[in-house]
């Protein structure tokens, strides 16, 4: 039963989530200066289906779909920001 209740959860969270597979991705960030860069940075990752599980200045820990982190790179290259994959968990 509590398999079911898990698997309910995880589909309702994720169903608006193509069904690639989801990935926990840590990320180092460059040229992030305030409070506003690391806004505009988290905004990109929520446009683009992220769940953001931490973010500072100098680094970035999201949820997202395999598909999907090449667009999410360019686009904060795109702000003027460094961007760099550290690890991938799958």
């Amino acid at each position: 039963m509590l398999d079911y209740i898990i698997k309910v959860c995880f589909l309702k969270r994720f169903k608006n989530t193509p069904k690639a597979f989801l990935m926990i991705i840590r990320l180092s960030l460059r040229g992030l200066k305030c409070k506003a860069c690391i806004s505009a940075v988290k905004s990109v990752f929520e446009e683009n289906g992220a769940v953001v599980r931490g973010i500072s200045l100098k680094e970035a820990e999201i949820e997202l779909s395999e598909d999907k982190i090449e667009k999410i790179i360019q686009e904060i290259k795109e702000l003027g920001y460094g961007v760099g994959i550290v690890e991938v968990q799958r």
